[in-house]
């Protein structure tokens, strides 16, 4: 009875069954499998074959170009074909045939021939390589001139304008490798190169406004020309004074042609100014900033430990305090500390800065005899106190404003310091007047 149960073959054709169609439903996902990955295939030469249609329109359409509106192309555009997107990125540059690296690039040079490459990609490519097809137009003879325009930390400046006048009057916009290349008549050019919100070394938002950078050139027939410029986003500078107010402050970095100056103007004081949005941000590089008009005024060449200083960063507001030294004076209307008398209002004077070409600065003394405002720059002063017109009298000294605080080594000619105030006695006393008091109180 066992051994009959053991040979009944109940089920055995259920399996074969299942073992069949797993076997066919193989089969036929390899056969689907492979017509897939064939009409793949023949849609990828498809688009590929598509793609090469329009790289080769876009190098026809190129060379159909004038050379001037070739030069230094970079543009991108969408097409569609058979319901698929293709991107046509079109770029073309002046080459140096010697070294076959871009005009811009080269150290000699040279704009021999443009270079054009169209490059076709699509959403189906995949990691595939995109379409690229160039071809190389030569320029009729004549003569190029190569701007190359880059920002403070070397890159190149795109889209920013170049105009040239001349024999030939051309406006173009550098292209995204900061370069634009003109092929003009020979003769002699002024250029300015700008940029909405850019401003060169100096602060000029035109390059033709700086004395110190290249405003002209002169182009020799059938020769190329390379000129460069660097423009980059514009800081501004707020500055605190600290001790005293103050009317102007000077701001110098090395890359700089010059210092600049920013009067208030002058005789105009504040707590703190701002500069217009025309700082360059020098990358990596701190600006000098101290109160006066001129290199004398520097804090550090009248025995100031330092300097103040900061950096601008491009687009942005760099912030500084700077000390201002206040000068205290009292004018008197005695003659010492002895027959004093009593404290001058409304006495007429002025400072002169001698370091910085004799720049004046006028005040009126108030109530206690004082300069309303006191604050000045560090440096060599002369100084006139006048108590009137006609026989009056004045008196006339010179300084050095050499510390945070003041004056620290006055030698008055008349009068002495106390307690940081320098005392000034207008008071004739027998004759000859004392030292430093002269009569005519109109200061000359």
């Amino acid at each position: 009875m066992g051994r009959q149960a053991l040979a009944k073959e109940n089920g055995d054709t259920l399996i074969e069954v299942l073992i069949s169609t797993v076997l066919i439903a193989i089969i036929v996902v390899g056969v689907l499998t492979g017509i897939d990955s064939t009409n793949r295939a023949t849609s990828l030469d498809r688009s590929r074959s598509q793609a090469n249609a329009l790289a080769e329109q876009d190098e026809q359409q190129l060379r159909s170009e004038p050379i001037s509106k070739l030069s230094e192309v970079s543009r991108t555009r969408t097409v569609a074909e058979g319901g698929t997107e293709y991107t046509i990125a079109t770029a073309a540059h002046y080459v140096t045939d010697s070294t076959a690296t871009t005009s811009c690039s080269s150290t000699s040079p040279s704009a021999d021939y443009v270079k054009t490459t169209s490059t076709v990609t699509w959403k189906g490519l995949g990691v595939g390589k995109p379409v690229v097809q160039s071809s190389v137009i030569s320029p009729p003879p004549g003569t190029a001139l190569i701007v190359q325009v880059t920002d403070n930390a070397g890159a190149p400046a795109p889209e920013a304008v170049v105009a040239v006048t001349g024999p030939s009057n051309v406006t173009t916009q550098t292209s995204t490798n900061g370069c634009a290349i003109l092929q003009l008549l020979p003769g002699e050019y002024a250029i300015n190169v700008s940029k909405t919100g850019y401003v060169d070394q100096n602060g000029y938002l035109n390059t033709h406004e700086d004395l110190s950078d290249i405003r002209t050139e002169y182009l020799v027939a059938e020769t190329s020309t390379k000129v460069g410029y660097s423009l980059a986003l514009a800081g501004k500078l707020e500055v605190a004074f600290t001790g005293a107010e103050a009317d102007s402050f000077v701001a110098y970095n090395t890359g700089m042609s010059a210092p600049r100056v920013f009067p208030g103007p002058i005789e105009t004081y504040a707590s703190t100014t701002s500069t217009p949005n025309t700082i360059y941000p020098f990358k990596g590089s701190k600006y000098t900033v101290y109160a006066g008009t001129c290199s004398a005024d520097l804090p550090t060449s009248n025995s100031i430990a330092s300097n103040p200083e900061v950096e601008v960063v491009a687009g942005t507001t760099a912030k500084v305090s700077v000390p201002v030294a206040p000068v205290a004076i009292k004018v008197m209307s005695g003659a010492s500390s002895t027959t004093p008398g009593s404290k001058v209002s409304g006495a007429v004077g002025y400072t002169k800065d001698l370091g910085c070409e004799n720049l004046k600065r006028s005040f009126t003394t108030n109530g206690e005899g004082a300069m309303p405002k006191p604050g000045l720059p560090f440096g060599s002063f002369s100084m006139c106190v006048g108590s009137g017109g006609g026989s009056g009298p004045r008196w006339e000294g010179s300084f050095n404003n050499n510390s945070i605080t003041g004056p620290q080594s006055l030698t008055w000619s008349n009068g002495k310091t106390a307690g940081g105030v320098a005392t000034i006695y207008l008071g004739l006393i027998g004759t000859p007047a004392p030292a430093g008091t002269t009569a005519g109180g109109v200061c000359p």
